[in-house]
């Protein structure tokens, strides 16, 4: 019986992980040594495996379903998250519907490794691993970092192999092969965290490890870019920027407000309806911190985002430690920014203005570096902070809403 057919059910699990982690460590010294520095626990309280950046946790079960290929799969798949910084990475985002971006991220890159070894090798190349069937898997996402896949899937869980985005996209379906528990949050005392020091720990091993794979000449080269977009990431911030938009201010059609061109027929239709009529909150940090060069590349954004999306208004809210000015901005106006301000920083403020309007925002976008005081509570509203931190070593934790760095 071949290794892609055989399964473990009559096989004593621990013993068959233990040979698969040996088997990922000859044919990937580069996943391999970091999948070492993972204890394997039993927990079938997981649906099938689930890493927190120390350990994997497998359920029994689950793992009897697997062939001896794809065991090593899921477990490289366990060791991509770790490695790829997807547990501390999140930035706020739903948990779930940040595991299933990541999964497809992962999943398309080690198809994409598997495919760029073979065309190297040739016919004499044996696949390392494979992926279980039903894993989330598309070419839709092929060449996008998971803050982008986020951005792109619907709430809920995908419904199939190579559904996520697509028609019946929020059914239910199959669980992913391997997720991750994000760490624990920040409590605001300024003492490092679980996830701080777990951080840290995973950029030197994953820069170690990179280098003892070079030295022995097997440092593929997808494996050399994964590397430098995880020690320098390239996230595009404009992209994210205006994916956010477009996802909280789409059109549909709206019943409340019937289209009068079929009324004088005694017809009654739903006209299009696009809540981008509404209006969108542009927050911008005037404490000093957001220099010129970022103000005028935030200012060609809002600038895009007002011509591209003609809502009915944008507001700009500039604040340092209180609201220092406004200005609304209609289709057709030129922007450009003049923050009024330069003290310390507070969030709030620009919330409590918000409070007061009439109607809420469609969203609320706020350009800061980050380090101030936040609301105690979360807003009904999405909201997207845009951080700018050339200085700050480390990014603050954000309570609520999706990050997205300016690069």
């Amino acid at each position: 019986m071949g290794d892609q057919e055989r399964r473990g059910a009559l096989v004593n699990q621990p013993d068959r992980i233990d040979q698969a982690r040996i088997a990922v460590i000859l044919a990937s010294p580069f996943f391999g040594s970091l999948l070492m520095r993972l204890k394997m626990e039993r927990d079938d309280s997981k649906e099938t495996f689930c890493t927190n950046g120390r350990r994997i946790a497998y359920n029994e079960d689950y793992c009897a379903t697997l062939s001896d290929s794809e065991l090593r799969g899921v477990l490289v798949h366990e060791v991509a998250h770790c490695a790829q910084g997807h547990l501390w990475r999140s930035g706020g985002r739903e948990p779930e519907r940040w595991n299933h971006a990541t999964d497809y991220s992962i999943n398309n890159f080690l198809t994409k490794f598997i495919e760029e070894e073979r065309a190297a090798v040739g016919s004499a190349y044996i696949t390392p691993w494979t992926l279980p069937k039903g894993v989330l898997l598309d070419p839709q996402y092929a060449d996008l970092c998971s803050e982008e896949i986020y951005n792109r899937l619907p709430k809920g869980k995908p419904k199939d192999e190579g559904g996520g985005a697509g028609e019946g996209a929020g059914a239910k379906g199959p669980p992913s092969c391997g997720e991750f528990e994000q760490p624990e949050k920040d409590e605001g005392d300024g003492k490092p965290t679980f996830g701080d020091a777990l951080e840290a720990e995973w950029q030197v091993a994953v820069t170690q490890a990179a280098t003892v794979a070079k030295m022995r000449g097997e440092l593929p080269s997808s494996l050399q870019r994964m590397i430098g977009d995880l020690l320098e990431p390239k996230v595009p911030w404009r992209q994210a920027l205006r994916e956010f938009i477009r996802i909280h201010a789409k059109d549909d059609y709206c019943w409340s407000r019937p289209n009068r061109r079929y009324l004088a027929q005694g017809v009654i239709l739903p006209s299009l309806h696009s809540e981008r009529m509404g209006r969108i909150v542009f927050g911008v940090d005037t404490s000093g911190s957001i220099d010129a060069d970022t103000l005028a590349e935030f200012a060609s954004e809002i600038q895009a985002a007002l011509d591209e999306c003609r809502p009915e208004a944008m507001d700009v809210i500039y604040c340092d430690a209180a609201v220092n000015g406004t200005r609304e901005f209609l289709p057709g106006d030129a922007v450009k920014l003049e923050p009024l301000g330069g003290g310390g920083t507070r969030f709030a403020p620009v919330f409590e203005h918000i409070a007061k309007m009439e109607e809420a925002p469609v969203c609320c976008i706020y350009l800061t570096d980050g380090h101030g005081s936040f609301p105690a509570k979360e807003p009904d509203y999405p909201v997207l902070w845009a951080l700018r931190d050339r200085h700050s070593p480390k990014p603050p934790k954000f309570p609520f809403g999706e990050v997205v760095a300016v690069k």
